[in-house]
């Protein structure tokens, strides 16, 4: 079903491993509301790259993990949460690459290179 949440994020890099916060900022039925209503405030999900998200999704599906959520990119690809919950602390993103997606992180990346603390909130257009 589609939601209509609404949330802030906030991403950053140790190295070369992304870090996303994510902050629900209403009610609305969502990955983000449901996680935290079930455990709490804390981890959600790690990402997974990959080059055949159908195919990710289905081997994830036969192995029992539902798709909880699906979203199209602006940049392009696609992302899905597999509920993964079961069995390991949070979801599993399915990362689509392709399109604009390693442009697009890329800039993320270069844009979290050499911080030294100040101006926390960067352009990485």
């Amino acid at each position: 079903q589609p939601s209509q949440a609404d949330i802030s994020l906030a991403m950053s890099f140790a190295g070369h491993m992304n870090i996303e916060l994510i902050q629900p900022n209403n009610d609305a039925a969502s990955v983000y509301r449901e996680m935290i209503e079930r455990r709490g405030y804390g981890f959600h999900h790690w990402g997974v790259a990959t080059w055949e998200f159908d195919a990710a999704v289905a081997q994830y599906e036969r192995a029992g993990h539902a798709l909880a959520f699906r979203l199209a990119v602006p940049s392009g690809g696609r992302v899905g949460y597999m509920d993964t919950t079961g069995v390991l602390p949070g979801y599993t993103e399915l990362i689509e690459l392709g399109g604009a997606f390693e442009e697009v992180f890329g800039r993320f990346y270069r844009a979290s290179l050499g911080w030294d603390g100040k101006n926390p909130i960067r352009s990485f257009i």
